[in-house]
């Protein structure tokens, strides 16, 4: 008897041990997004980590971003001050951290993270017209002189250079382009309205998502050096978020048709449909893990969407369909805790 109790012991420290490390080991998935009211305003914002809800405000929380570096979470957005206007925030392990004083309004919040410094973008409102900015460490640096209104969409820093996205609205239209080190590179000049969404640089190519206005028709689009690619030949289409692993490139967005509209990634041009059209649904966030394909992005009604995660196509609600609620942004990391 003794013998079967020592046995049953060591098998069950062999176990639990294994079951330790795989969870040491395992990856988190992070999905930053915001629940709204009647009104649409936010009434929680915040993030899920591999489902599970974290809050980090009730008062007008817009998330935009979620960035993890060294098992640290950083979440972008802006939250509604005391005066009525915006404030662009960033918050560290739940903490925030104000980059603007609410004295005039901002938007935006996209948060990046090299090394100890913490990059994040966005525009804040001159008097007259939003002026695209970028901090780093809390340091304001404008790539806009505003103006004309300017829309930021994302950040990418690689080594020493620092890459904005976005669109600028000159003088009738908005033109789509992005700012390295300061400099402005336009990827769109036609006489209609053009938006450039994400952006992600590898080696020496830069790839940009967003959407392009041709013959009155938005088309999903994607740029790689510039030259670009579209990848819908729906009745609308808009991609908002792009994914580069190999020579595979991963764009997401939502397409309208006859058919409905439904949340889509397209991988090298080959479009996949990850809702069923019955709502109104659209991918926001998408990267990709060897075979995985993570989205984020939204399904249900106009009015009482439901934040959804997608793996490999198969949906996950993250909210019960109560609020009108968004998951906007989405990475993982491997995590060293539980």
């Amino acid at each position: 008897m003794r013998k079967i109790t020592i046995t049953l012991f060591i098998s069950i420290f062999i176990i639990s041990c294994c079951d330790d490390g795989d969870v040491r080991n395992s990856k988190s998935i992070y999905i930053a997004g915001h629940e709204l009211n009647s009104n649409g305003n936010s009434i929680r914002g915040g993030y899920w980590k591999n489902q599970k809800q974290t809050t980090l405000s009730t008062n007008g929380l817009y998330t935009t971003s979620v960035f993890i570096s060294n098992q640290d979470v950083y979440l972008g957005g802006t939250e509604v001050s005391s005066s009525g206007n915006f404030i662009l925030k960033y918050w560290k392990n739940n903490i925030p951290v104000s980059l603007t004083d609410g004295t005039s309004d901002a938007e935006g919040g996209y948060v990046v993270v090299q090394g100890n410094d913490v990059y994040v973008a966005g525009t804040e409102y001159n008097g007259t017209e939003y002026v695209a900015k970028y901090w780093k460490n809390g340091n304001a640096t404008e790539l806009t002189n505003g103006s004309n209104t300017a829309l930021v969409r994302g950040i990418f820093v690689s080594g020493s250079d620092v890459y904005v996205v976005g669109s600028e609205r000159s003088p009738s239209y908005y033109v789509a382009k992005y700012w390295k080190n300061g400099q402005e590179v336009i990827l769109s000049s036609s006489n209609a309205d053009n938006f450039a969404m994400d952006l992600k640089v590898v080696g020496n190519d830069v790839y940009v998502a967003g959407y392009q206005t041709i013959n009155d028709k938005l088309i999903a689009t994607f740029w790689k050096n510039g030259v670009p690619t579209l990848l819908s030949n729906a009745d609308v289409s808009n991609s908002r978020s792009i994914y580069v692993t190999g020579n595979d490139v991963y764009v997401c967005g939502f397409e309208v048709s006859a058919e409905g509209t439904f949340a889509v990634f397209w991988k090298n041009g080959t479009r996949v449909r990850l809702s069923d059209g019955s709502g109104d649904a659209a991918a926001t966030s998408i990267f990709v893990d060897g075979t995985d394909v993570h989205v984020a992005g939204y399904d249900g009604e106009s009015n009482n969407h439901i934040a959804t995660y997608w793996k490999n196509g198969m949906a996950y609600n993250l909210t019960d369909g109560t609020t009108n609620a968004y998951a906007v942004s989405i990475t993982q990391n491997s995590s060293a805790t539980k």
